[in-house]
């Protein structure tokens, strides 16, 4: 027995069934099918009831769609992962091997820094991020319409007659009393509409400069404004907000490349989906489970 297994016919038999196995598995055929994900009625059904454990309604169709969208992702991913060997030096549950896989792809848009040229086109394509706040300086006379009988309209009209044919005329003899400043200084959209309401902010926009008008609403009464200035916001230069202009690009390009990582991957696999019966569109409704 111990002389056949000296055999050297019997050792290129055992070498050559080896070379074959290894063959099979890393050179498959590029025409080879993909890997088949099956997401059945079962596993949708279990995606639905999750759903509703934690929203306390059923899902829509579009909402057990995004589920079972991240249920696949999150299988084509830790299946990937497995591949790679990531799971050998961190014994952790599926969901790592899915961040494992996206910091990879992360890391293919970080290994480049960014030209000024394209922070500069980044900071032009999004200027609502970077653009400074605009801000106002303005006086408010408040009228409180409990005061006098006179009605607020007539009592404004009445008073910005006077104080615009004397800008010198006395402010505080045509205030009533309240609480709130008499005026503020470079104060951004969001102070003001603090104070006065969104309505009231809105209005200085595009209010006359160093001219009395009004009345002009607020959360408190009616008041007589004059705008003595107004400094719109702008985009500052690329060296004054460089820090936030690079986060946001290492933001924005990282989401690309694992959104262009992902589709990579999810063209390997065919992926069959099957709803359970009774979905809706209708948020009201969603998946009645019987």
């Amino acid at each position: 027995m111990q002389r056949f297994w000296r055999e050297p016919f019997l050792h290129f038999l055992i070498l050559a069934a080896a070379l074959f196995g290894l063959n099979a598995v890393f050179n498959r055929p590029a025409d080879a099918p993909p890997d088949r994900i099956l997401v059945d009625a079962e596993k949708t059904a279990r995606l639905a009831d999750e759903f509703q454990r934690t929203r306390d309604r059923p899902p829509t169709r579009r909402e057990l769609e995004d589920m079972v969208g991240e249920y696949v992702k999150e299988e084509i991913l830790y299946r990937e992962a497995l591949e790679l060997g990531l799971d050998q030096d961190d014994p952790v549950i599926r969901r790592r091997m899915r961040q494992k896989m996206e910091i990879r792809a992360a890391e293919q848009a970080q290994r480049q820094p960014p030209a000024d040229a394209d922070l500069e086109a980044f900071m032009g394509s999004r200027p609502e991020m970077f653009r400074g706040l605009g801000r106002v300086s303005f006086q408010n006379v408040y009228l409180d319409p409990e005061t006098t009988s006179e009605p607020v309209e007539q009592r404004a009209t009445r008073l910005l007659a006077r104080l615009n044919a004397d800008p010198t005329a006395a402010v505080d003899d045509a205030r009533d009393p309240t609480p709130l400043p008499r005026e503020l200084n470079a104060a951004t959209a969001a102070a003001v509409s603090r104070l006065f309401g969104d309505a009231f902010a809105a209005t200085l926009a595009d209010a006359p400069i160093g001219r009395w008008f009004g009345p002009v609403a607020s959360a408190h009464g009616a008041h007589l404004v004059r705008v003595s200035e107004r400094v719109p916001g702008r985009l500052p230069a690329l060296e004054e907000v460089r820090p936030a202009v690079e986060r946001e690009w290492s933001a924005v390009r990282r989401a690309e490349a694992e959104s262009a990582f992902y589709d990579a991957l999810r063209a390997r696999y065919s992926v069959e989906i099957e709803m359970p019966p009774g979905v809706s569109d209708d948020p009201a409704t969603g998946n009645r489970m019987p």
